[in-house]
C-alpha cells in the first residue's frame, strides 16, 4: 500500500511455508496511492492449502488432527536493499496447518475459499540481506553469531565468495535464484557442522541482473539480493 506521493521502485516479494519456497513475480514498482496484490500466476502455483499432508485426497479423516501442521509461513519484502520479514502467526496462508479441501473432513472435497485478510497485523521483523565484505569506515558485516549470510564482491561480474554461519549442525541448503524463483546455481546441499562455511561460485553464462541468494537451514532462512554485472 504506497501512501506516498511518489512511486516505491525495486519491491520484490517472496514467500516461505516450511520447505516450500515462493518466488513467482519478479520485481515490481506500486504507483503513488497504489495497492500491490500478488496471487497465483499459474494454476493452483501459489496454493498454501496443498503444503500441507493432512486433508489430502483420500487421506484419513483423523490425520485433520493427527498431521495438522504449525508451519508459519513468511512473507519476504525486499525494497532497494532493505528486506523485512512478516510472520503469518495465525498460518492464514496455508490454512490453519491443513489442506482445507478435506479438512474439516465432511465426506467431500470443501470449497477453500476465504475473504481477504491481514496476515500481519503487528510490524515486520528486519532481517539482514546479503551483505559485501565489510571495509573501514564501511557497512559492518553481519553479527557473527546465529545464522547470517555474506557475499563478496556485491556487485560481481560473475566470481562470488558465499560465507555463511549456522549456529548448530544440521542440513544446509544455499542457492542462487534469478526473480522468477528459477535456480541459477546450487551452491551447498548437505550437513554442515556448526559454524562458519565459505563456499566459492561462479556465475558466468547468467546474463547481468539482479539475483537472490537463499541459505536454508531447519533453524531458519535468510537471504539478500546480489547484482551481476558485465
Amino acid at each position: 500500500d504506497n501512501l506516498s506521493s511518489g512511486s516505491i521502485s525495486g519491491v520484490n516479494v517472496t514467500c516461505d511455508m516450511g520447505t516450500y519456497h515462493f518466488a513467482l513475480w519478479g520485481t515490481q514498482t506500486i504507483p503513488a496511492g497504489k495497492i500491490l496484490i500478488l496471487a497465483q500466476t499459474g494454476f493452483e502455483n501459489f496454493d498454501g492449502s496443498d503444503t500441507n499432508p493432512a486433508g489430502c485426497y483420500g487421506c484419513p479423516a483423523s490425520e485433520c488432527t493427527t498431521k495438522k501442521t504449525s508451519t508459519v509461513p513468511v512473507v519476504h519484502v525486499t525494497i532497494g536493499s532493505t528486506k523485512t520479514d512478516y510472520f503469518d502467526t495465525h498460518q492464514v496462508l496455508n490454512t490453519k496447518g491443513v489442506d482445507a479441501a478435506g479438512c474439516p473432513y465432511t465426506g467431500t472435497r470443501n470449497d477453500e475459499s476465504e475473504s481477504w485478510s491481514q496476515i500481519f497485523p503487528q510490524t515486520g521483523a528486519a532481517s539482514p540481506a546479503v551483505a559485501g565484505a565489510s571495509k573501514p569506515g564501511g557497512e559492518q558485516a553481519p553479527a557473527r553469531h546465529g545464522l547470517w549470510l555474506a557475499a563478496a564482491p556485491n556487485p560481481t561480474q560473475g566470481g562470488l565468495d558465499l560465507s555463511f554461519r549456522i549456529p548448530e549442525p544440521g542440513p544446509v541448503r544455499l542457492a542462487v535464484y534469478d526473480v522468477n524463483g528459477r535456480l541459477v546455481k546450487m551452491c551447498a546441499h548437505g550437513t554442515f557442522a556448526a559454524g562458519e562455511h565459505r563456499q566459492t561460485i561462479d556465475l558466468a553464462g547468467a546474463p547481468a541482473g539482479i539475483y537472490f541468494c537463499s541459505l536454508w537451514t531447519e533453524h531458519g532462512a535468510v537471504r539478500g539480493a546480489i547484482v551481476l554485472v558485465r
